[in-house]
């Protein structure tokens, strides 16, 4: 599939490389992606004004995209979905924190 679900466990939210990082490094590193991107999303092809790291929809519109994007089936997307699910209960069992030591050798 090129559009999978990607839950983070419970004791990582709110913590991802913009909160983490110095405005200025994060700037670069944003700036990067963008330019990479093209102004398109780069599982879609979909042109869009504002790029988002993750693609954010309600979850019909999530349902539709899910399915347009890997061209599968309701019933596939809904067993997905419930594997991405218990993944997430699974990782949610312990406690995470991000780490961004090896990030500088990437800048």
């Amino acid at each position: 599939m090129k559009l999978n679900f990607e839950l983070v466990p419970d004791s990582c939210w709110y913590s991802n490389l913009r909160s983490q990082l110095p405005k200025e490094v994060w700037d670069r590193i944003r700036k990067k992606a963008y330019a990479r991107a093209g102004g398109k999303c780069m599982l879609c092809g979909a042109p869009t004004a504002r790029l988002e790291a993750h693609e954010q929809f309600r979850e019909k519109e999530a349902c539709e995209h899910y399915l347009k994007v890997n061209g599968c089936t309701y019933a596939e997307y809904r067993n997905a979905l419930g594997q991405a699910n218990e993944t997430h209960r699974e990782r949610s069992r312990r406690e995470w924190r991000l780490d961004v030591s090896e990030l500088p050798k990437f800048l």
